[in-house]
């Protein structure tokens, strides 16, 4: 009996410690993310709620506001789609015609949209065509913008700097095609971004734009380009939609790096406490009825999203 114990005694002391591990790196890297997980909370939150640090009035509508108006009374898509066929049908009777499921008809987006113009300025209307409601909203006010400034260096082409950009890149492409064991051919340049550089005419700073695929010169005063200013849920918005690895180690960069580890640590969280959960035993039953029902809610939905993306 002895022997039996002192042969099991490391493995539990092994588990013990594995667990004692996992404890930590789940309570540790959830102090670590802790910042970026509240930032992806409230800004996952904006998407849903247009509501929610808008600058501008918004109100919902619902059925009593729709009841006794044309909109109650609209007729589902498979009533429609069956009309469209009968009138095709009349007017190609040449054709052989079938309506093959009219049960799958369906609106192609999700929303119809108006601008209602006021005496108080132009609003925004938006009607959920497979619900009962929609949303009315003051536009955000925009500022005219001035007449662009033709700049007094401006060229409309001609003007070639060293080997163009473009050109470059097209005689690259074969050889780089051919390394990556890939099939070449006629290569046409699209588009290549413009060079920007501050540049000084007669004392007034400007911001020049050349382009080597057309050879062309514009410029725009300095100031004109001295930022964008974006609302607290702009702000956030672009925060949650941010991804991918730029060339350039920015804050972009850095950025890209926290959404990865965000995306993996989210994993371990839900692993980790599952191990967690199961080693404290009063709590196994209740907690595989709500991970099994969690698990079937979250099929129901995938395959249901499915359908409608």
């Amino acid at each position: 009996m002895a022997v039996l114990e002192s042969a099991e005694f490391p493995r539990r002391s092994f588990s013990k410690k594995t667990l004692q591990i996992l404890r930590r790196l789940h309570l540790y890297l959830g102090l670590l993310l802790f910042p970026w997980a509240l930032i992806y909370g409230s800004s996952g939150l904006l998407f849903n709620h247009p509501e929610f640090f808008n600058e501008q009035p918004l109100h919902y509508y619902g059925a009593s506001e729709i009841a006794g108006t044309p909109l109650e009374s609209r007729s589902p898509p498979s009533d429609i789609a069956a009309q469209v066929f009968e009138v095709l049908k009349s007017r190609l009777p040449d054709k052989s015609l079938q309506l093959l499921d009219v049960e799958k008809a369906k609106y192609s987006r999700d929303f119809a949209f108006a601008v209602v113009n006021t005496t108080d300025g132009p609003w925004n209307a938006l009607f959920e065509v497979n619900g009962n409601g929609g949303t009315i909203t003051k536009p955000k006010p925009t500022t005219k913008k001035p007449p662009e400034t033709v700049a007094p260096f401006a060229q409309k082409e001609g003007v070639q700097a060293g080997v163009p950009l473009g050109t470059q890149f097209r005689e690259s492409l074969p050889t780089i095609l051919e390394r990556k064991g890939l099939p070449s051919g006629e290569v046409r340049i699209t588009s290549v971004p413009d060079l920007q550089f501050p540049m000084s005419v007669d004392g007034e700073p400007w911001l020049v734009s050349y382009n080597s695929l057309t050879g062309s010169v514009s410029g725009k005063p300095l100031e004109a380009d001295s930022g964008r200013s974006l609302s607290a849920r702009q702000f956030l918005l672009s925060l949650h939609k941010a991804h991918g690895y730029p060339s350039a180690r920015t804050a972009r960069w850095g950025w890209a790096v926290i959404v990865d580890i965000m995306s993996v640590v989210l994993i371990f969280w839900g692993v980790s406490g599952l191990f967690m959960w199961w080693q404290i035993k009063s709590t196994r039953t209740w907690g595989l009825i709500v991970c099994l029902s969690s698990m079937v809610l979250a099929t129901l939905l995938v395959v249901g999203m499915l359908r409608v993306l």
